[in-house]
């Protein structure tokens, strides 16, 4: 699970902004909207909400950059479309461009999270490809901090200290956990492990929103207990098809079969509404990482999903039913504001300040009373992230 996340000259982020997974004490009434471990309240989920290019997206697109960088997969055929579509996976400069000193220091990304019962942070500074540093701790005592191509190893653990007989396998452009878990350093599997149970949906990323759903859901099909559950998840969202039939295993073509007075009506799933090929995917993923956990990641959730279906969603992930799963996304969506189950500590704003610099902070930092509606003082703009309109004359 996500403890929190920190980025910076990053894209619209210029100075360092944290995304804070921490519940608050002060709001721990509902204990049903965070898990508890190892003493730490943690929120299962998180919604962004701002005006539009004001940096929800690349907040999201951050840690979808760290993922990618440190599973390798950045020069992957698996990211042949996602090169196309995001200029941060083709080499394009990702520091934050409005500011001319920017371009000459590095991008900084670290993340703090649970994996088997312990605390790791984990973090790199990045100068177009070369890494400038590295760090790795574990239940708050340093494992080992890299400078360039220099490695300091501090820890006592006598497995993670053959580590640095593997430096001469590491290149300016590589990172330092990625070659120990390549040799099998099980604290370094351990991150690996964390970051590939990350599945991160960015709009218009072809492959993670529609073909690695399809991969899910065909996997889900497979398995005749997870199937039972996609399917009594797809009837409490009042999908009206009775069954989902794979006809192209390889081309991942699927037909959803509908009974009508006996009948039996089939389509081709690309013939489904839009809003059906976005949705089922989210689905299956909830299926798949129910038994073994992992975090969600899923820009402008609202889009072609209806409000209603938002608020279950979101209300099933803040529920006593899900013990294993983490959401992160950003929405525009409002209702959820009023009607959902999440406090104000799930609930972050994203604003642009005049020098172009997102800034990143959470809602709990207001005072708001049981009687304020929070969703009408949002519209209002006492929370701000919100845009500023001028009557247009024509």
């Amino acid at each position: 699970m996500i403890l929190n996340f920190t980025i910076g000259n990053f894209l619209s982020y210029h100075d360092y902004m944290t995304l804070d997974m921490s519940a608050l004490k002060k709001l721990n009434k509902n204990n049903e909207r965070y898990f508890t471990l190892n003493d730490r309240n943690i929120l299962k989920s998180t919604l962004i909400y701002g005006a539009n290019a004001s940096g929800k997206s690349n907040l999201l697109k951050g840690l979808n950059f760290m993922v990618n960088k440190v599973l390798d997969r950045m020069d992957g055929i698996e990211l042949t479309i996602e090169k196309i579509l995001f200029r941060e996976s083709i080499g394009e400069p990702i520091y934050f461009k409005f500011d001319k000193d920017a371009r000459n220091k590095p991008s900084y990304f670290d993340i703090e999270f649970i994996k088997n019962d312990k605390k790791y942070s984990y973090g790199f500074e990045v100068l177009g490809n070369t890494i400038i540093e590295e760090w790795l701790w574990v239940e708050d005592k340093p494992y080992f901090e890299r400078k360039d191509k220099k490695i300091h190893i501090q820890t006592k653990n006598k497995e993670f200290r053959k580590a640095k007989h593997l430096i001469d396998f590491l290149t300016e452009e590589n990172l330092f956990i990625k070659v120990c878990s390549n040799f099998n350093i099980d604290i370094a599997k351990n991150v690996i492990d964390f970051f590939s149970n990350i599945s991160i949906n960015i709009n218009n990323n072809l492959i993670n929103d529609y073909v690695y759903g399809l991969e899910k859901i065909s996997n889900i099909l497979k398995d005749s207990s997870k199937s039972s559950f996609f399917f009594d998840m797809l009837n409490s969202f009042d999908f009206k098809f009775n069954r989902l039939k794979i006809k192209d295993k390889k081309k991942l073509i699927f037909e959803t079969i509908y009974r009508i007075d006996d009948e039996e009506i089939t389509l081709n799933f690309i013939n489904e509404s839009e809003g059906t090929k976005k949705f089922l995917p989210i689905i299956a993923q909830l299926v798949n990482m129910s038994d073994s956990g992992g975090v969600i990641i899923i820009d402008e959730l609202d889009t072609k999903i209806h409000p209603l279906l938002l608020i279950h969603i979101v209300n099933y992930i803040n529920s006593h039913r899900n013990n294993k799963i983490q959401l992160i996304a950003s929405t525009h969506d409002i209702t959820l504001l009023r009607y959902a189950n999440i406090d104000r500590d799930q609930i972050y704003l994203t604003e642009r300040k005049e020098d172009m610099a997102t800034v990143l902070y959470s809602l709990s930092e207001y005072k708001i009373r049981k009687e304020h509606d929070i969703e009408k003082r949002y519209l209002q703009g006492r929370y701000g992230a919100i845009p500023f309109l001028e009557d247009i004359n024509i």
